[in-house]
């Protein structure tokens, strides 16, 4: 089970923090001399060297094939140890003032070799140079020296990660921004989650040398491990990468809001040509075309509200009340029933555009006035979104062919202004 477990949790640790190290390198490469920057890619590459030296599919091989033996351990510990000091002394040098900060990352810097090089003391004492052991705590948990040595290693990775999960959660309060504070509240997360991997390890090298023996402690210890760093390395880089993520969403949202306005759209500029700034010659392929998607988006919505405002003599109330009873039948909320009429009223207009006479009663005419939507951009294009969606898929009786009342000479006149 441990072996599984290993096999598993290391490499997609591995993978996450050197993806996030790929992402920071990318950024780094454009602004080589960014200190910021040098220390996120530093920080990420020690996280990313200690779980790929974790794998043991990397380090066995490794190890054996440099003579390094159990030394090839202190890699990985090592590199958790500096991940640790790093982190922590990133998110000083963030939000303490200059004179505040340094003393305080030195004495961290300071805290992280004292312990390294007494790690490195321990472990050369250690009577564990044979051969290389690929469950190096379970193996050598009552080894001389080597209990002293991991209880020093989970002792110290565990307070900085619990320094590390206050630090954060006490800059999430005033960061502002919100992927910031997303990011600081996921490498919370991820140090408190860490922090289970040296408590679930220091109790079972504690109990091991007390003949006790725990092995379900030292299973779960390299999940913690695992899900804890990924989620501390995808918090490093969420502040820079959230933005880009919601740009994507925002793209997508718009591919999808286009796809939806533009069959009535087209309808519209099918039937009144002049409403378009830029006609395509080809309508109908123009619907595939992406290039500057958020201006064509923006036309979409213009043109259309410039063709409703061409017909809005000729919105017929008899029609809207027809259509808002079929979608109130069907369950529909009070903002969906006024897309539905608005869509069949649009629907019998389009359909009337031409047939063209002197006079027109007025009686069942809808009232002049501006559709229901937001004030701005954005209201407007979710408000038509809605009318498109109803206009795409009209009830069965709504799509059925209605009475129009003619246009009127005035309002063909009104089209040809245009």
């Amino acid at each position: 089970m441990i072996t599984d477990v290993h096999d598993i949790a290391y490499p997609v640790a591995a993978l996450v923090s050197s993806a996030a190290l790929a992402y920071k390198l990318l950024d780094l490469r454009k602004a080589p001399d960014n200190p910021v920057l040098r220390s996120l890619c530093a920080t990420l590459a020690c996280a990313a060297l200690g779980f790929v030296a974790a794998t043991p599919a990397i380090y066995l091989p490794v190890s054996t094939a440099l003579g390094l033996d159990n030394l090839g351990k202190l890699v990985v510990h090592g590199s958790l140890i500096a991940f640790s000091v790093c982190v922590q002394r990133m998110l000083i040098m963030w939000n303490d003032p200059p004179e505040i900060a340094l003393p305080r990352a030195r004495r961290r810097v300071i805290a992280g070799v004292v312990v390294l090089l007494a790690m490195v003391v321990l472990l050369t004492l250690a009577p564990v140079h044979d051969s290389t052991a690929e469950h190096f705590a379970e193996t050598y948990a009552t080894t001389p020296f080597i209990a002293e040595y991991l209880l020093l290693y989970v002792t110290a990775v565990g307070i900085g990660l619990a320094e590390i999960a206050r630090l954060c959660w006490r800059f999430a309060k005033v960061a502002g921004r919100p992927w910031l504070v997303r990011g600081l509240h996921l490498t919370a997360v991820g140090a408190a989650i860490t922090l289970g991997y040296c408590v679930t390890k220091g109790i079972y090298v504690a109990c091991r040398n007390v003949d006790i023996r725990l092995d379900l402690l030292a299973d779960s210890s390299s999940a913690f491990a695992a899900v804890g760093g990924a989620l501390v390395s995808l918090g490093l880089v969420l502040p820079a990468l959230g933005p880009r993520l919601s740009a994507t969403a925002r793209w997508f949202g718009h591919l999808r809001a286009y796809h939806q306005l533009f069959p009535l759209w087209l309808a519209v500029y099918e039937a009144m040509p002049d409403i378009a700034l830029d006609p395509p010659k080809h309508p109908k392929i123009a619907r595939w075309r992406l290039n500057r998607l958020h201006y064509r988006l923006y036309r979409l919505v213009i043109e259309i509200r410039d063709g409703r405002h061409a017909l809005r003599e000729h919105l017929v109330s008899d029609i809207a009340d027809g259509a808002r009873s079929l979608a109130a039948n069907a369950g529909a909320t009070g903002e969906q029933q006024q897309a539905a009429a608005e869509a069949a009223m649009l629907r019998a207009a389009l359909t009337a555009v031409g047939q063209v006479t002197e006079s027109a009663s007025t009686d069942d005419l809808l009232e002049q006035q501006a559709p229901i939507g937001g004030s701005d951009h954005v209201g407007e294009l979710a408000w038509f979104v809605q009318v498109a969606r109803a206009f795409n898929h009209p009830p069965a009786e709504a799509a059925a062919p209605v009475p129009h009342r003619p246009l009127t000479a005035a309002s063909k006149a009104m089209e040809k202004q245009r």
